[in-house]
């Protein structure tokens, strides 16, 4: 016969006290110590039909950087890291500003320290175009170019190694204009695109260009349980929330971002700097 155990209220208190005392550590850690903590992802993309002059290219993504003031010291540390990483390409994709666009010129002195063979690239993310705030897009595409880094807005660019690199401009009011940015390319090129919002992936895939699609947005979800759905997900990123996906002939990689959304923790989610290498896919 199994033995009951009366709970009395000394005993409730000290479970509650408990509770909370564990509550309180648990958003603490997650406040002060891991939302501020980067660290680095190697992730290796096999690619098919790959130019051997391609084989073995490192890429370094950043993404979601908002609010720059209260996580400059996280943008910092992933900004030596991405230095000391000496990748061939840096690849940033989006979400320099959260509710002020101002905050895009405390970004000009950290970003213009970095520097690649192939270059530095930047695309927009969705609160940098907010139309509802004027401004807004020119004050965050004027820091990136003071900052030295060229913007891809539904545009391309050949990189000198033969790659080519697209930038798709994409807000809830306008279609991604991803023909315009891939205007001239074709299937013989080696295309990645720097695409914001990952959940356009699935329509990015049918076009049979795009090799590789570097996405952010989502933060990985900020909040991360096993066996658990993240408690918030943004529009257009529900479906792809973190890591590398495989669509069709497309690869995905979803970036966890260096910032946080409207609540300033990260469990078991922490900040991140992609370091990606592009092999050819073996048969």
């Amino acid at each position: 016969m199994q033995r009951q155990i009366a709970i009395t209220v000394p005993m409730l208190k000290q479970l509650l006290l408990g509770g909370g005392i564990l509550t309180a550590a648990t958003v603490g850690y997650g406040v002060l110590i891991e939302a501020k903590r980067p660290i680095i992802e190697r992730i290796t993309i096999p690619i098919d039909n790959l130019p051997p002059q391609l084989d073995g290219m490192t890429i370094v993504q950043l993404s979601d950087f908002h609010p720059a003031g209260s996580h400059r010291s996280t943008l910092l540390k992933a900004i030596e890291i991405t230095r000391q990483l000496a990748p061939d390409l840096i690849v940033l994709t989006g979400d320099y500003v959260d509710r002020n666009a101002a905050e895009a010129l405390r970004l000009i002195v950290p970003f213009s320290t970095l520097s690649a063979p192939q270059g530095v690239y930047a695309c927009l993310g969705n609160r940098d175009i907010w139309e509802a705030v004027p401004r807004r897009e020119q004050i965050v595409t004027y820091s990136l170019a003071y900052a030295g880094i060229p913007l891809l807005k539904n545009a391309h660019v050949r990189l000198p190694n033969g790659l080519v690199l697209a930038g798709i401009r994409c807000t809830p009011l306008e279609a991604a204009d991803l023909p315009r940015a891939l205007d001239g390319v074709t299937a013989a090129d080696t295309v990645i695109a720097l695409v914001h919002r990952p959940d356009f992936a699935d329509a990015f895939a049918q076009d049979g260009r795009i090799a590789l699609q570097l996405s952010g947005h989502t933060h990985g979800g900020q909040i991360v349980v096993p066996g658990m759905r993240p408690p918030h997900l943004p529009h257009y990123g529900k479906k792809y929330v973190a890591g590398k996906y495989r669509i069709g002939r497309m690869w995905l990689y979803v970036n966890r971002g260096i910032g946080t959304g409207s609540y300033p923790i990260r469990l078991n989610c922490p900040p991140e700097v992609t370091h990606l290498t592009l092999i050819a896919a073996r048969s």
